[in-house]
């Protein structure tokens, strides 16, 4: 005997029966990349802190620490997008001047 089907049940952000432009759909996806990037470098580096840990380490500063480089590591991501960005912009301007 099978399970009844679902009804009304969270397809995500990408298939909540609207139809997004490939542009939204693009930015959602980046978002959500972002966001589990992120997770992922904190999980990363509060494993790092636990195998660290001592008595001499203070549980602030290691939050702190973590926080920093995984800030750090997303901006250097974010950076990296931009400048792809710039050079993108600037041939198509270069196309658009011809």
């Amino acid at each position: 005997m099978g399970l009844p089907p679902r009804r009304n049940v969270d397809k995500g952000p990408l298939q909540d029966g609207n139809q997004l432009s490939l542009r939204e759909q693009e930015n959602v996806i980046d978002k959500i990349e972002k966001e589990n990037f992120g997770l992922k470098l904190k999980i990363h580096f509060l494993e790092e802190a636990l195998k660290k840990a001592g008595p001499g380490y203070s549980e602030a500063a290691l939050k702190e620490n973590t926080e920093l480089k995984v800030d750090k590591v997303t901006m250097q991501r974010e950076l990296q997008r931009y400048k792809k960005q710039v050079i993108t912009a600037e041939r198509d301007l270069e196309s658009f001047r011809q």
